[in-house]
This record gives C-alpha cells, sequence and structure tokens, in this order.
C-alpha cells in the first residue's frame, strides 16, 4: 500500500509514519517500480494489533524508546 494509505489507515500523518519506518524501523517498507516506496500490508496490520492490545505501559516504554531513538 502507498504510504498515504498506510498513514491513513494507521490514523496518522505523514511525518508521524516517517518516524515508524525511519527511526523506529515498526513498518517495513518496499521498493516498487522506480523510486517509490511502499508499506508492507502485514507491517501496518502488525502495526494495528499492537496499538489495540497494548497496555499503556507499554506504550509509554515505546514512546520513551522512540524518543531516545530519534535523539
Amino acid at each position: 500500500m502507498t504510504l498515504e494509505e498506510a498513514a491513513a489507515r494507521l490514523g496518522i500523518g505523514p511525518c508521524h509514519l516517517n518516524v515508524l519506518t525511519s527511526v523506529t524501523h515498526r513498518i517495513d517498507l518496499v521498493r516498487t517500480t522506480g523510486t517509490e516506496l511502499a508499506a508492507t500490508r502485514a507491517g501496518v496490520e502488525a502495526e494495528l494489533a499492537w496499538r489495540a492490545t497494548a497496555s499503556t505501559g507499554q506504550k509509554l516504554r515505546r514512546l520513551l524508546k522512540d524518543v531516545l531513538a530519534a535523539l
């Protein structure tokens, strides 16, 4: 799926999707024809499943880890 579709499916903006893909590597990207990138459907579905089942503590730990990784 396109990056725009992936962001919409996750309910996030393109910048947040860029962080998930580049800094944290949580959503896999594949190169399509030419120089276009696309998100894998499996990666997006895995992220949705994690968000639906993760506890508040897990989400906070992940946020802290992501912030530290971005520095």
